[in-house]
């Protein structure tokens, strides 16, 4: 069975605007996890410096959606 990683925090933990903001950022992540978009054209659509794109998808995958 996959186990979440110890120091994940489910969604519910967090506050309405934490979750929001959780969810804005994986929507701006989303076509990269699932269709393999880059980053940087993300990043120009979006106006958002690829370095904070990468610090997303770091903490996406370390820690989950929360």
């Amino acid at each position: 069975m996959d186990e979440l990683p110890q120091d994940t925090i489910p969604l519910t933990a967090l506050s309405p605007d934490e979750r929001t903001r959780a969810l804005q950022r994986y929507q701006i992540l989303q076509p990269c996890l699932e269709h393999g978009m880059p980053l940087s054209q993300r990043a120009r659509h979006h106006g958002i410096p690829r370095r904070t794109l990468y610090d997303w998808l770091a903490q996406y995958r370390r820690h989950g959606l929360a």
